[in-house]
């Protein structure tokens, strides 16, 4: 599969790695995985399974993490990694958790991941209008990139312009005293989700 040939090689060299490609090729690795399959309900029944480990993995981290306990936040972390590879918030705090641990080696493995994802994001645009928006794969990649330039998002609507799909975030300063707009083509995250006629314009909130 190119995606596990391109995180694989990313996890060894991350300062080398195409995370752009990396992002897009999740994306494909995706799609091919919902194509329609001949047991459609045993499919269904394994989806409710994965959902609810996720639950449970994600309660567990939670735990782990108000008990400051650092080596099975580490842990937890990269279990979840496993099931979502470019997420940017969990290579975040797996790298603290290793840090705090004692693991330099891993910690800065997950730095350097966070680090490229953000990147390729920033290097897709700058966020300022329709044309130059960041574009990102998910909703959590929106709001690492809100996070990064420190605001608090206070409205968010999705719209279309030239055949394309939008998210249109207001953010505003800590101080809430500035407001802005942050603009993110989300093709990818809505032709994801299903609620995207390709290049007609979008069919519906995501």
């Amino acid at each position: 599969m190119k995606f596990t040939t391109l995180y694989e090689a990313a996890k060894q060299d991350p300062t080398s790695a195409d995370f752009g490609e990396l992002r897009q090729a999740w994306i494909e690795s995706q799609e091919l995985e919902r194509a329609p399959q001949a047991n459609d309900q045993a499919d269904g029944q394994a989806d409710d399974q994965a959902d609810d480990q996720v639950d449970d993995r994600a309660d567990a981290l939670q735990t782990a993490m108000d008990a400051s306990d650092h080596a099975k936040v580490a842990a937890l972390a990269t279990e979840m990694i496993e099931a979502e590879p470019i997420s940017i918030r969990l290579h975040l705090l797996a790298a603290t958790a290793f840090e705090l641990s004692g693991n330099a080696p891993s910690s800065e493995m997950h730095k350097e991941i966070a680090r490229g994802l953000i990147r390729s994001i920033l290097e897709s645009g700058d966020g300022q209008s329709f044309e130059t928006a960041f574009h990102v794969v998910s909703v959590e990649e929106e709001y690492a990139i809100i996070s990064l330039f420190g605001g608090e998002p206070k409205e968010q609507t999705l719209q279309e312009h030239e055949g394309h799909a939008y998210d249109v975030i207001t953010i505003e300063s800590e101080d809430g005293a500035e407001t802005g707009e942050i603009f993110f083509n989300v093709d990818l995250l809505v032709e994801e989700d299903g609620d995207c006629c390709g290049n007609e314009g979008c069919c519906g909130g995501h």
